[in-house]
């Protein structure tokens, strides 16, 4: 009974000395992909930030009322994202990972009411980024992603055929209507950089 008694404790010990390397690794492993989500997220704020610059600079040059009603929602993407960042480093993973489509959709869909030229720009962009972000947080609330998604889809449409307003035509600025593609492009590659990052760490 003895013998017995010790080799049951014998294992008991064993095993918890087996799952203690692994309960430590996936700490590590979750420690990684946290930075891996913040710097994610500082780059997307750097970005927006950018973005919001430049539009105060189109304005400058055209006084265009239109141009500002679109650096608002840019200005309040922002916000959202930083709010996301903040609540990241709290540890309310889900709830700042809720905030995200929000982010995308101030971001973007805002531009097709007031800015002509932009409805393939602002369709592609966004549906890119709600992918990659997807991706990389692997969000529990697979159903508010989609509600958003499909949200963000019918908000460019709706907007690009609403005549509320008179348009800016981004047309008019060779150097906004490069640099627009051309920022949302570096954003998703280095999005894309940290969805790579996430792959090594769990290999």
């Amino acid at each position: 009974m003895v013998i017995m008694t010790e080799v049951m404790m014998t294992e008991d010990l064993a095993t918890r000395e087996e799952s203690k390397p692994k309960s430590s690794n996936n700490i590590v492993e979750q420690t990684k992909q946290a930075r891996v989500i913040h710097r994610a997220l500082i780059i997307s704020s750097f970005f927006l930030a950018f973005t919001l610059v430049d539009s105060i600079l189109q304005y400058k040059d055209f006084k265009a009322w239109q141009i500002l009603a679109d650096a608002s929602g840019i200005l309040i993407s922002l916000s959202i994202l930083i709010t996301s960042l903040i609540l990241h480093r709290r540890g309310k993973i889900e709830q700042a990972n809720n905030l995200i489509p929000f982010s995308i959709l101030f971001g973007y869909a805002p531009g097709d009411l007031f800015l002509e030229g932009v409805t393939l720009y602002n369709l592609v962009s966004g549906i890119l980024l709600f992918i990659l972000a997807y991706t990389l947080l692997k969000p529990k609330n697979l159903p508010h992603w989609l509600r958003m998604f499909v949200l963000y889809i019918a908000i460019v449409f709706i907007f690009s055929f609403t005549d509320i307003f008179a348009r800016f035509d981004i047309s008019q600025s060779p150097s906004w209507q490069g640099s627009l593609p051309i920022i949302t492009a570096l954003l998703a590659i280095l999005l894309g950089w940290q969805i790579l990052k996430t792959i090594q760490i769990k290999t």
